[in-house]
């Protein structure tokens, strides 16, 4: 989650490292998902903005993520992902696959 007065890049490395222990470097943005919409137990009602980027990894390692973000880290090849929890997640593996196959979306 963004933090106020955080760029989208100071984001991105902040919840890496958090989330997953990596440390990246950002290669380019691949889009701009801006149509997730969820409704909270409490029934406040937000709008989620993700940005999608490419990265690379320049340090840190999976088995760095804090354990209070983060309960397990997992691969898995695109044939074998498990059930995601919404929408804007399947549309972000669709963006990661067209990109990987030469189908570049900005």
């Amino acid at each position: 989650m963004m933090e106020y007065g955080e760029t989208f890049v100071e984001t991105l490395k902040r919840e890496m490292k958090e989330d997953a222990g990596l440390l990246v470097e950002p290669i380019k943005p691949l889009h701009t998902f801006e149509q997730g919409f969820t409704t909270y137990p409490n029934g406040d009602q937000a709008q989620i903005i993700c940005r999608l980027y490419l990265v690379k990894p320049v340090g840190g390692g999976l088995e760095q993520a804090d354990p209070n973000e983060t309960l397990a880290l997992k691969y898995f090849d695109f044939d074998q992902l498990p059930p995601l929890f919404n929408m804007q997640s399947r549309d972000m593996i669709a963006c990661v696959r067209a990109y990987l196959d030469g189908e570049q979306q900005h």
